[in-house]
């Protein structure tokens, strides 16, 4: 059977005084031209341009040759295409349809690329919170905020002194304080019994601390971080709880298995709010399945797998960040690193999930397609 070639061209939207053709006859191949989708999505929600506007360049723009709008869709669109590792940016800086999300398509200076190589993009990704420095020209401006860091360790007793209790995790007698720090000021400690929960006191300390701040910086964000220790175990159920009192009857709420507990289902019951709570079915080592919470003819309904299907979504996005954006293993050190690649990642999935909300105008749709 004879090849029937396709030799009509199709044209997208010019850019910098150049036409953008997709073409069949040869010419400067990429396998990347879902980029092109990429750029169009851009262009009507303006992406690219609201993440650079939380970096700060401190550059010479007489030597800046790659701008942070474009080091942005540079590395935001590569991540969608499942490149997530710098490295890769070293070949796609050469690439003719990735240039089309930089802001030209001759680059500033003749022994440079249109888009940035990897070094130029770890500086972007490792930049630092706060002004830029001599040495982190790139910073991020990550408002005003007090981060209060909760802790708690062992501190060893000798002897038969007064409160005197064995700590399991520990293996030895101690007492077992709170400290609570803001950079490396130490705001608060306290002595307390090791026969007591890690977290036993910090809502009082934390809270005479907040009125303080609170007091001299009104507007200031506080952010509070903890370790598992400090976490009750049904502070989500407790949560979700207070959170469905605002909820008309008749409604459904769902939730993971760890909500299938039976306080938590009838509380509900009560409100007359329809538990579409996933079921826990673990089986214990003696063959016995764990009973659920959740009624019969709720599990049964139509409306109940519905609902199952409807949470799993927030697992679909999960699993496209740790395959598709490769964080299944972190590759940098330091929570500031951390959240610069998580942001890009979610930045990535929404550039290719939004397409399926935007129509042939350019708008967004959020209902039925119009």
């Amino acid at each position: 059977m004879q090849t029937d070639c396709i030799f009509a061209q199709l044209e997208f939207k010019g850019f910098d005084g150049h036409k953008v053709v997709a073409g069949f006859d040869g010419g400067a191949i990429t396998s990347d031209a879902g980029a092109l989708l990429l750029r169009h999505v851009d262009a009507a929600i303006g992406l690219f341009d609201r993440v650079a506007a939380c970096f700060v360049d401190g550059r010479d723009r007489k030597c800046t040759v790659h701008s942070t709008r474009t080091l942005v869709g540079q590395r935001i669109a590569a991540i969608a295409l499942g490149y997530e590792d710098v490295d890769d940016h070293d070949t796609l800086r050469y690439d003719p349809v990735l240039a089309l999300l930089s802001e030209r398509l001759t680059p500033k200076r003749q022994d440079c690329a249109v888009l940035a190589g990897k070094s130029t993009l770890n500086r972007l990704e490792h930049g630092r919170p706060g002004a830029p420095t001599r040495y982190h020209k790139i910073a991020y401006d990550a408002g005003a905020q007090i981060v209060l860091d909760l802790d708690a360790t062992d501190d060893p007793q000798h002897g038969h002194q007064e409160g005197r209790f064995f700590h399991g995790y520990y293996d030895g007698y101690c007492y077992l304080p709170l400290y609570i720090f803001c950079g490396r000021h130490l705001l608060s400690a306290k002595l307390r019994r090791s026969n007591i929960d890690a977290s036993a006191g910090a809502v009082e300390e934390v809270g005479r601390i907040v009125k303080q701040i609170r007091t001299r910086w009104p507007g200031v964000r506080i952010v509070l971080r903890a370790d598992s220790g400090f976490a009750t175990g049904t502070g989500e159920r407790e949560a979700a709880t207070k959170l469905s009192e605002g909820l008309g009857e008749g409604v459904t709420l769902g939730a993971d298995k760890a909500y299938d507990v039976e306080a938590f289902v009838e509380e509900l019951k009560a409100r007359k709010i329809e538990p579409h709570v996933a079921i826990n079915g673990t089986v214990s080592k003696t063959g016995k399945v764990r009973k659920t919470a959740v009624p019969p003819d709720v599990a049964q309904s139509p409306g109940y797998a519905i609902s199952l299907r409807c949470r799993k979504r927030i697992e679909e996005i999960f699993g496209w960040v740790k395959t598709t954006a490769g964080l299944a293993q972190l590759k940098v050190r330091g929570l500031d690193k951390v959240e610069a690649a998580f942001t890009f990642a979610l930045a990535a999935y929404n550039i290719i999930r939004l397409p399926k909300l935007i129509g042939s105008t350019g708008q967004v749709c959020l209902v039925g397609g119009k």
